[in-house]
């Protein structure tokens, strides 16, 4: 699980952050591998602590998903959504 997410946030990283770089020279690389790399144990640590404990589990994805979205959103992304400036 660890290695896909490590693969999920490399293929992020050079579809978004290396053509930010190419075009702007802006370098947020690793932001988004940051991201994926945050929610592999957090993924372990639910099913091995949380299963029964929904409010728990709860709290872990609003920390753990939504709580680092903003390295997720970053310009780049915002700007292949056309959301930014």
């Amino acid at each position: 699980m660890v290695v896909v997410f490590f693969v999920s946030g490399g293929m992020h990283e050079c579809v978004i952050n290396l053509p930010l770089y190419l075009v702007t020279c802006r370098s947020l690389f690793g932001s988004m591998m940051i991201y994926f790399l945050i929610q592999a144990p957090a993924i372990l640590f639910e099913n091995k602590f949380l299963k029964r404990r929904p409010v728990a589990r709860n709290v872990l994805l609003w920390v753990m998903v939504v709580g680092p979205i903003p390295l997720m959103l970053n310009e780049g992304m915002l700007r292949v959504l056309r959301l930014w400036g």
